[in-house]
């Protein structure tokens, strides 16, 4: 029989999958919506923002 841990542990992983597979599927909606806005367009819609060069924010010179 499974401790009310084990228990309380599988529902938090199914949880976090949960959320994650939720995640993906908005996202996956999010860039459906932006190719069927952006259609007929030469530059597809970017898929990941850019990010800073330097993410710690050191201001090396």
């Amino acid at each position: 029989m499974a401790s009310q841990t084990d228990k309380t542990t599988s529902k938090t992983t199914k949880d976090k999958k949960e959320k994650k597979k939720e995640k993906k599927e908005h996202l996956n909606d999010l860039l459906d919506e932006g190719l069927d806005e952006s259609f007929p367009a030469s530059d597809p819609p970017a898929v990941v923002v850019p990010g800073h060069e330097n993410p710690a924010g050191d201001k090396k010179r």
